[in-house]
């Protein structure tokens, strides 16, 4: 609403009392309500702002006025956000402040209404300007706007109770990574809420109680996830001009990233060593060498990545897990040996696409890289730097 920053008009500053009287709109005796405001009469709720060393007149009532509204918006008591914005105009001389102030609530923007400067105070000259303002606010309105706090406080625990009750039934039917994230979204809710917020819940009847259940329920479904993860074998190769490099002469794991994407994704990445002939044996598709592998791995699943000299790092790529091409996954407790373009691909291996795997390209590429060039160097053979010859 526009302010024009003049003395306020005398029948206003009536109907605060008298002891608003003896404050005199600019350069007198700094008024008491500037350091405290009269907090409140029949109608009316009172908030001063201040501000000092100002540069400019303009500025400093601006900013005084600035500082009241947010003692106002500070009032409610809870948790909002509120959004200021200010305008200044000038028409022959005389300077017109415009705030506009709203308050965020469940996501939707409520105006603040109704308030008004009543009283200004100014001391200062140059570039070294102190004010204060003192506004008031309708107790009419902020009993509605406390009232559109209070419903909204009521649809977030709403929300809340009915995020828990759904994540118990999905726990209850063993769907415990969507129960995790129900569980989890709920006790995000439940925190923004008021200590005192009454729930409409016939077991559940404080917030303090729902995330103490919320908790729980996050720590059971993520046992049960960890109960139920797989378990893969990570096994890595090295092929100088199609030849085995040995197994004594090359790395014998496959790094952070793949930790990285095995945690996204559910699986639990142990490490397992192979002599020459059984890895020759994989490589060669032999059922029995796959089966005996499987039960050295102790695994759900063994992953061997093969890195071959003959292909460039261009052919690597993050969501097939492989520098060549080439991945073995053997099923540890049948035997059976797949070669997959992509792990997503093969049933049962239970991974997708994520984000990780997207943030992880350069650090698998970096991996397969040094991997790489480690082994090719054991054996005598220096890379260009590439992931080639």
């Amino acid at each position: 609403m526009p302010i024009h920053c003049k003395k306020a008009p005398a029948f206003i500053l009536i109907s605060l009392g008298l002891a608003l009287l003896a404050s005199d709109a600019l350069g007198k005796g700094r008024p008491e309500w500037c350091t405290k405001a009269p907090g409140s009469d029949l109608n009316y709720l009172y908030f001063s702002g201040f501000t000092s060393s100002a540069k400019s007149l303009d500025d400093c009532r601006g900013l005084a006025e600035s500082n009241a509204l947010n003692n106002l918006v500070n009032h409610f008591g809870v948790t909002v956000q509120s959004n200021l914005s200010s305008d200044t105009r000038e028409k022959d001389g005389d300077y017109t402040y415009s705030h506009k102030v709203s308050l965020e609530i469940q996501g939707r923007q409520v105006p603040l209404t109704g308030w008004k400067v009543i009283d200004t105070y100014h001391k200062g000259k140059r570039k070294k300007h102190d004010c204060c303002a003192l506004l008031a606010y309708p107790k009419s309105e902020y009993a509605k706007t406390l009232e559109l706090l209070k419903q909204a406080e009521q649809a977030k625990a709403t929300t809340a109770i009915n995020l828990y009750r759904q994540g118990t039934t999905l726990l209850a039917a063993n769907n415990a990574t969507e129960a995790l994230s129900t569980f989890q979204r709920a006790y995000k809710s439940a925190s923004e809420l008021p200590a005192l917020t009454v729930l409409d819940d016939p077991v559940i009847k404080t917030v303090s109680a729902l995330k103490n259940e919320l908790a729980a329920g996050i720590d059971k479904a993520e046992r049960m996830i960890g109960e139920s993860w797989k378990t893969v074998a990570v096994h890595v190769l090295m092929l100088c001009d199609g030849k085995l490099v040995p197994q004594s002469q090359t790395t014998r794991n496959i790094t952070s990233f793949t930790k990285k994407i095995a945690t996204e994704n559910g699986f639990r990445i142990s490490r397992i060593n192979l002599d020459d002939d059984e890895v020759q044996a994989l490589l060669d598709g032999d059922a029995d060498a796959a089966r005996s592998a499987g039960a050295k791995a102790k695994a759900d699943w063994l992953l061997v990545v093969v890195l071959d000299n003959s292909l460039a790092s261009e052919n690597m790529q993050i969501y097939y897990m492989h520098s060549t091409g080439r991945v073995e996954l053997v099923q540890a407790n049948s035997g059976r040996s797949v070669h997959v373009e992509r792990l997503d691909q093969v049933k049962g291996a239970s991974i997708t696409k994520t984000k990780a795997m997207e943030n992880g390209v350069s650090q698998l590429e970096s991996d397969i890289k040094d991997a790489a060039s480690r082994c090719l160097k054991d054996v005598g053979i220096e890379t260009n730097g590439k992931g080639g010859i």
